[in-house]
Parts: C-alpha cells; sequence; structure tokens
C-alpha cells in the first residue's frame, strides 16, 4: 500500500512540475514573440 501511495504522489509532483515549466516556456515564448506590444 505504501508503494503505491508513494508511486501516485510522486506522479502528482512530476505532473505538477511538467505543468508548471509548460506553463514557463510558453510565457517565455509569448513574450520574445511579441515583446510587450500590448500594455
Amino acid at each position: 500500500m505504501l508503494n503505491a501511495l508513494w508511486i501516485v504522489f510522486l506522479g502528482m509532483l512530476i505532473i505538477f512540475a511538467v505543468l508548471g515549466i509548460l506553463l514557463g516556456v510558453m510565457t517565455l515564448l509569448n513574450k520574445l514573440i511579441k515583446p510587450e506590444e500590448s500594455d
């Protein structure tokens, strides 16, 4: 049971980390592509 809980916990951590990285990359790309033309 503990192993299953650890696997789920680590899986969630990895998913959140990947989502955060993707969000950061997308915001950086947006700033690079259109450098603050609007406000």
